[in-house]
């Protein structure tokens, strides 16, 4: 495998310290912006060609199932989505859902709200179980290859990015493109896997699909960066469920404090682990090292700073 370093997928930093090592990757954290993230990485050519294998038999082991089984396994956490997205909903409001893989959050919303659903997944597994068991017809490319070969025009009312956002080599892409495909007072659903909570082992974070692993922080930064307001939080003690809409002064946000909090480890760890945290806070504090503080609270604490002075 061919390995090249990067700059942080977020901020475009160079500046990041080790934070997981294990034979196939290291997994690094940006000092500026606080993205968890692969460096070195493998090529984007390597990265298309796992995928282009089948992502549910490579990542899921799960090639063998019948799209009925698959689709029977995916329901619960469709159904989790879809109650998260309550007070959204309405009827026959349009949805576009990338990476919706069987389509079943697809066929709730179809079948109970009467909704206009566009369903995209690559994984020739998905596309095959949403037409077999739903009905659904779904395509088998990625958003990129879709904006250039289909209606590239459409809007929607709602966008829904589930287990998506981590796989992405170029997230910024895929920011700028939600702005475009959203119709005035639309809402985007972003869910992945949350890299501070520690109830779930390393291994499920750090593997060779997740490119990043987003905090709640990280998270609702990348949202706030593309324009977006981040107005509901699920329980951040599990994989994050942040839906957001376009900057707007009628919905009131979340609070950053929020988000800062749950992304430290001291908000959930062992005590034994929020005393070490502690201890390393305040040496760092100590020698006037900043680095491991997010770059926007660091010029909030700055600000502070100067103003008591004054």
């Amino acid at each position: 495998m061919n390995l090249a370093e990067v700059s942080c997928p977020s901020c475009n930093s160079r500046d990041a310290e080790v934070l997981d090592v294990r034979p196939e990757m290291t997994n690094v954290q940006c000092r500026r912006c606080g993205l968890i993230y692969i460096n070195p990485r493998a090529t984007d050519a390597e990265y298309a060609a796992y995928y282009s294998k089948g992502f549910t038999q490579e990542f899921n082991q799960a090639a063998a199932a019948k799209p009925e089984a698959l689709a029977a396994q995916a329901q619960p956490k469709s159904e989790r989505i879809v109650k998260f997205l309550d007070g959204e909903l309405r009827s026959g409001m349009s949805v576009l859902d990338i990476g919706c893989g069987y389509g079943n959050v697809l066929a709730i919303l179809r079948d109970k709200f009467g909704a206009e659903v566009t369903g995209l997944e690559p994984d020739p597994k998905g596309p095959e179980a949403a037409k077999q068991v739903f009905g659904l017809e779904v395509y088998p490319v990625t958003l990129d290859e879709y904006l250039e070969k289909h209606n590239a025009e459409k809007k929607f009312d709602l966008i829904i990015l589930h287990q998506v956002l981590e796989h992405l080599l170029e997230p910024d892409k895929m920011g700028a493109a939600l702005s475009r495909l959203m119709r005035p007072g639309a809402s985007v659903y972003v869910g992945t896997p949350n890299a501070s909570w520690p109830g779930c082992d390393r291994k499920s974070f750090y593997r060779f699909p997740h490119v990043t692993n987003p905090t709640p922080y990280t998270l609702g930064l990348f949202l706030w960066r593309h324009g977006f307001k981040l107005v509901k939080i699920g329980d951040l003690h599990k994989p994050l469920a942040f839906l957001a809409v376009a900057r707007t002064e009628e919905r009131e946000a979340v609070a950053w404090t929020v988000l800062l909090k749950a992304s430290w480890p001291m908000s959930r760890m062992r005590r034994r682990m929020k005393l070490a945290f502690a201890w390393h806070a305040l040496r760092g504090f100590r020698k006037r090292n900043m680095r491991f503080v997010p770059a926007p609270f660091k010029r909030m604490l700055k600000t502070i700073m100067r103003s008591k002075k004054t």
